[in-house]
């Protein structure tokens, strides 16, 4: 099974910037997301986010910064 750290990192290494949500079905976002729409996360970033089974959910930020 694939998990959502995974996940983001594939989404990452095709280009597209990806946020953490809350993982109580309201898709909010879990930071700020305003800085992610002129810079892709780093990987740290994703690592810190998703990393050892931790619970955010995923969203993808379309438009400039992703390509």
């Amino acid at each position: 099974m694939t998990t959502v750290y995974e996940v983001a990192q594939m989404w990452r290494e095709a280009g597209v910037s990806v946020i953490p949500i809350l993982p109580n079905g309201t898709k909010r976002p879990a930071s700020r997301w305003s800085p992610y729409q002129i810079t892709a996360p780093t990987l740290g970033q994703v690592e810190e986010w998703w990393g050892n089974g931790r619970a955010f959910g995923l969203a993808l930020i379309c438009g400039a910064v992703s390509g």
